[in-house]
């Protein structure tokens, strides 16, 4: 499966995918659709030529110069506000107040501290890194971790952020995406019910959704993933004793 997730990545680039954040999004859905495929019966070889065509079949540079631009806008306007904070700076007066330091223009939320649902330690199912899948019975890698908690269970944010995404498909079931500033983003899987909205300004603590069973779920569980700079990291190093 490995060999095939680095055939992906090939096709992608050569698709013209060159943000490592899209990058990974679209190998982990092109993935899920090979194992969506598998399920439904289809043989092992035609459900991989089927994923290569139609990953060939889309064209992802649009896409890039939309993520660019995205950047750049959001770089030029920190840009600006550096110019203008510098000018405050030059010519205050020594009889009147410093202007407070740059870092109180930009605030980011802290990093996704808090567990997303009352547990313990002993309450992880399952690891971040390679595990066998516990449907598929193949061995992938897991971006996140489990919790395996009661059906639902409050599922709490682990810092300020914005709700990116909510949805449903037949891999993850219900699931809620947060970004909390340009560093750190989380994710939920397999919730029985969500509880935001897109776009949503939540709090750290706050209540976003129930844990479930939905999607490609074998119990009642919480799948959650934190993104560092796009990249899955360890969820584990960030949750406090």
């Amino acid at each position: 499966m490995q060999a095939f997730q680095r055939k992906i990545q090939r096709k992608l680039k050569k698709s013209g995918v060159r943000n490592t954040e899209l990058l990974e999004e679209m190998t982990d859905h092109y993935l899920t659709l090979l194992e969506q495929k598998l399920e439904q019966g289809q043989h092992l070889a035609k459900a991989k030529q089927e994923v290569l065509t139609e990953i060939e079949q889309h064209d992802y540079k649009d896409m890039n110069r939309q993520i660019f631009f995205i950047h750049y806008k959001n770089h030029l306007i920190m840009s600006t506000l550096s110019i203008i904070l510098v000018g405050m700076l030059t010519f205050t007066n020594v009889s009147q107040p410093t202007p407070p330091p740059l870092a109180n223009f930009f605030i980011y939320a802290d990093p996704p501290s808090i567990w997303p649902i009352e547990a313990t330690r002993a309450s992880i199912s399952s690891g971040f890194g390679q595990r066998k899948h516990p449907i598929l019975k193949t061995f992938r890698h897991h971006n996140g971790i489990d919790f395996k908690a009661k059906l639902g269970t409050p599922i709490l944010a682990p810092a300020n952020g914005v709700v990116q995404e909510t949805g449903e498909d037949n891999g993850h079931g219900k699931y809620i995406v947060i970004k909390h500033d340009d560093i750190y983003t989380t994710r939920y899987h397999h919730l029985s019910e969500i509880k935001v909205e897109k776009g949503q300004e939540i709090k750290q603590g706050s209540t976003i959704g129930l844990v479930g069973s939905t999607g490609r779920s074998t119990a009642p569980h919480l799948h959650y993933e934190v993104l560092e700079n796009g990249k899955h990291v360890n969820p584990e190093k960030f949750l406090k004793p």
